[in-house]
């Protein structure tokens, strides 16, 4: 498939000529990527496959200390209500590798909780820290950015937590250049060390992955912790990517 046949999110020549200095402190939602994306029938079928009893035997691989703070968070919002973490795991399977998430999706969120007939205004307000935690453990795990856009709330009770699971000591994702890695080892094929992929400005990062069509649940389905937003064998999408 070229290049011009995939429906790629188009960045225009003044977006790629935005200073890499100045970049750290654009919000995406500020940058002219096109129309958001509304989740096509394609999405919605392999959504619901995701949420399927696998046919196979569960793996007997121990969850990570990231997989544990993932349930727990997940728990306690589904308490509430399910609908929002389903919600939130969609879309991080669909987004663009190289895009973070941003404010807007609580905002999003929050419209949505609205049109349920049983809404409850102060249900949203206290679960906003919640989904907030949730959103920045997730983003930080995938970012392929040394920060997140997402505000660091430190008087969350899973801020110490975060500092040692996703964060280093210098206070960047923990996990970004390895994501870098991986995904150029097996989509980019650009040979980058692992230092290498350390030093990339968000700016260049941009630029390697546009036009490339790589989404979330790519990385997922290179990294065990991210195993459950892989999507299923029957999803039968990406024929046009290199197999691994």
């Amino acid at each position: 498939m070229s290049g011009t046949d995939n429906d790629f999110t188009k960045i225009t020549k003044e977006q790629l000529q935005l200073k890499a200095a100045d970049f750290d402190d654009v919000d995406i939602d500020d940058l002219n990527l096109g129309p958001v994306e509304t989740p096509s029938a394609v999405q919605q079928q392999i959504a619901e496959l995701k949420v399927k009893p696998p046919e196979t035997n569960e793996s007997n691989r121990v969850k990570s200390a990231f997989e544990n703070a993932r349930d727990e968070l997940r728990k306690t919002i589904e308490l509430y209500d399910d609908d929002i973490i389903k919600e939130i795991d969609n879309k991080l399977s669909f987004m663009s590798v190289e895009q973070n998430f941003s404010s807007s999706i609580i905002m999003e969120i929050s419209r949505n909780l609205k049109k349920k007939d049983d809404f409850d205004p102060q249900l949203l307000k206290n679960l906003q820290p919640e989904i907030e935690d949730y959103l920045m453990l997730i983003d930080s795990r995938y970012s392929l950015y040394k920060e997140s856009i997402l505000n660091r709330n430190k008087d969350s009770r899973y801020y110490e937590l975060f500092r040692r699971l996703i964060w280093d000591e210098n206070g960047a994702n923990k996990y970004y250049a390895k994501n870098l890695h991986y995904l150029d080892q097996a989509y980019l094929k650009n040979g980058f060390s692992l230092n290498k992929c350390s030093v990339l400005t968000p700016f260049h990062i941009m630029e390697l992955f546009s036009g490339k069509n790589l989404k979330r649940y790519h990385l997922a389905s290179l990294i065990d912790d991210l195993e459950e937003d892989r999507l299923p064998p029957v999803a039968g999408v990406d024929s046009h990517l290199p197999q691994l």
